[in-house]
């Protein structure tokens, strides 16, 4: 193929390649970088970068009002609601994050700030000003016992209880507060719960709330009038669970994909694996297909939600082949660790 760039190779021709020579950390970022390029200069409007991510926020928050009106109108049923409204705030997850690495209105931080309290307010979860500090820290320290935004989220611990609190619940990454405090003295637990102690407090009445609906026999239901318990029941069906679908289904897929405890510290080959298995595609679903490509993140991280996607599928068959991890559903039985799950896995 003499000189010719990898951003004019075919898919088939850079698997090829991949598997013919040695490939290693920087040739990972060179193929990512090289499929960016060829996208960036194939198709124009991606230099319009600003443009594309407050258009996605647009569009999402159109797309989420108009669900939330056909649900109240009875046009659509609650489960089509719930299941289209965690889409649209997936999307706006995508779009956090990429704010959180200074990807859209560089250089205008209110505009930034207020995009963070708009997605921070329709999601009802973790406040995104403190998350950005957790996130950079996490590719400062990923797997390692540092990594507090992925620790909260329950990675490196065992199958139980707590990381299926984790799981389910926008906010039940309470229960492991005091074990990373005790292991890095840097984290401070309440600090870290008062910065989303507004968007926790409404969560858990509204949720609350909504549980004592179904629960309570018609007699109780006297405490509220009729009119009040049918807002409850919308906003659980609007805010509520679409937050609670989107948050269970991108903490199974990032506790599936990173790995913890027994990686070496800075090592981007060990710190994340490919997961794109036909079991996976629901939760892919609701957090836009987040295991087959979040590991390129890891090695490129300034490059938007929407062209990681896109650069995927070329770029899978160098990451193989630098020796990136694929499907590897055992993960959870060893709590995040690369090699066999020891007794003391929780002390690492």
């Amino acid at each position: 193929m003499g000189d010719q760039p990898m951003s004019n190779l075919s898919q088939h021709e850079v698997l090829n390649l991949a598997r013919a020579l040695p490939v290693g950390k920087s040739e990972v970022r060179r193929a990512i970088m090289a499929e960016d390029k060829r996208l960036r200069a194939k198709y124009k409007f991606l230099a319009h970068q600003d443009l594309i991510g407050g258009a996605i926020v647009a569009a999402s928050v159109v797309f989420n009002s108009a669900l939330a009106l056909g649900y109240m109108m009875g046009i659509i049923p609650a489960v089509m609601a719930v299941v289209g409204i965690a889409i649209g705030l997936s999307i706006l997850h995508e779009i956090e994050h990429d704010l959180i690495h200074n990807l859209y209105f560089a250089g205008n931080r209110r505009l930034q700030h207020a995009v963070f309290w708009l997605i921070w307010i329709l999601k009802l979860h973790a406040n995104p000003i403190w998350r950005r500090k957790a996130h950079l820290r996490h590719h400062a320290k990923s797997g390692q016992l540092g990594d507090w935004e992925e620790r909260l989220l329950g990675l490196g611990d065992r199958l139980g209880w707590r990381r299926l609190s984790a799981i389910l619940h926008p906010f039940g990454s309470v229960v492991y507060m005091d074990e990373i405090a005790d292991t890095d003295p840097e984290f401070d637990p309440r600090r870290t719960s008062n910065s989303s102690l507004l968007t926790a407090i409404v969560f858990c009445v509204l949720s609350g709330l909504g549980i004592l609906n179904l629960v309570l026999p018609e007699s109780s239901h006297q405490m509220f009038s009729d009119d009040v318990w049918n807002i409850i029941s919308t906003l659980n069906v609007v805010w509520v669970l679409p937050g609670m679908l989107r948050h269970t289904a991108i903490t199974i897929m990032t506790t599936s994909v990173h790995y913890f405890g027994d990686i070496p510290a800075g090592d981007v080959l060990y710190e994340n694996q490919i997961v794109d298995h036909w079991l996976a595609l629901p939760v892919q679903l609701f957090c836009f297909n987040f295991g087959a490509t979040h590991v390129i993140h890891h090695f490129v991280a300034a490059q938007p939600f929407y062209l990681r996607q896109m650069v995927a599928p070329r770029v899978k068959p160098v990451l193989l082949a630098a020796g990136v991890r694929h499907n590897d559903l055992a993960i959870l039985n060893r709590a995040n660790r690369w090699n066999v799950l020891t007794e003391d896995a929780n002390a690492a």
